[in-house]
């Protein structure tokens, strides 16, 4: 018999988000999906539209219960309403992990050679530091880096591999003198645990999580064309792929009549598309991720 999932105190909340405390579980936390949708850290461009965070929600809990299936360790453990997830407390690291297909976003901004949409035979993962407002503090309330430019926030680790990491700023081109931001130890942002070993866990799990979804969105005729997650430590200490899977983690292309191409993912909104057309979009994956398999 499953034990009453009471929601307590709010812990934490963002700008798509709130997760609270369980009450008397002290392990685990809801999440509750808003009905807001952002583009490009920027207050001003924030809007809602009703069922925005019904159809995230459903295509995350989809995700992640396939990422279950499969054998991939993640935070999620069920859906318990329209809005409102069940999943482990886990001590996030602040990291984003892209796996890229094709080339597109911020990496041809740095790489001006590259012709947009490329496909990468090989999948290109990428670790970015998650800095909030140009700041990384840590839980002791420490500043590990700051006073990095809206434009520099969540800067490229060029080493992830390396203890001392090199950090770079995400826009601008590899030739450009400015585009070094300083170094930091990799304990600092990993702590209490062995760097190499986890960042190499990190990227072998989320090539594992790309594949996955990359075969079943395919199998519905969907192309993914890039992806971004996050990690976090769960109360037994296991690295585990955490935070959410939605259509503002990944850009996730439709086929069209004319033979190409149409983004059905938040990116729609970051081009300019009218709410009424990305609420349509948001509700087609979210129909197409019920069938979600591998």
């Amino acid at each position: 018999m499953d034990v009453k999932i009471e929601v307590g105190k709010l812990l934490a909340e963002g700008k798509t988000k709130r997760v609270f405390a369980v009450k008397g579980q002290d392990d685990r936390v809801i999440c509750v999906y808003k009905d807001t949708i952002t583009a490009h850290n920027d207050p001003k461009l924030t809007r809602e539209f009703i069922g925005k965070g019904a159809d995230s929600n459903t295509i995350n809990c989809r995700v992640f219960d396939l990422l279950n299936r499969v054998g991939i360790p993640t935070a999620f453990i069920k859906q318990l309403s329209a809005n409102e997830f069940l999943a482990l407390k886990c001590q996030m690291i602040p990291l984003e992990i892209v796996a890229r297909r094709y080339l597109v976003g911020s990496y041809l901004k740095r790489h001006l050679d590259v012709i947009e949409g490329t496909r990468c035979s090989h999948l290109l993962v990428e670790f970015f530091l998650k800095t909030i407002r140009g700041r990384l503090i840590n839980e002791k309330g420490q500043a590990l880096i700051g006073g990095l430019t809206p434009e520099q926030d969540d800067p490229l680790i060029a080493n992830p591999f390396g203890s001392n990491w090199q950090l770079i700023h995400p826009k601008l081109p590899v030739w450009d003198e400015n585009r070094e931001l300083g170094n930091i130890a990799a304990s600092a942002v990993i702590p209490n645990m062995m760097v190499f070993e986890t960042v190499q866990n990190m990227d072998d799990i989320v090539r594992r999580v790309f594949l996955t979804l990359e075969n079943a969105w395919g199998r519905l005729r969907l192309r993914l064309i890039d992806l971004k997650i996050e990690f976090g430590i769960a109360p037994d200490g296991r690295l585990v792929v955490a935070d959410v899977i939605d259509p503002d983690s990944w850009r996730l292309h439709f086929p069209t009549k004319g033979g190409g191409w149409e983004d059905v993912s938040k990116q729609s909104f970051r081009n300019g598309d009218e709410l009424d057309k990305v609420r349509i979009k948001y509700a087609l994956v979210a129909k197409l991720a019920r069938k979600l398999d591998v």
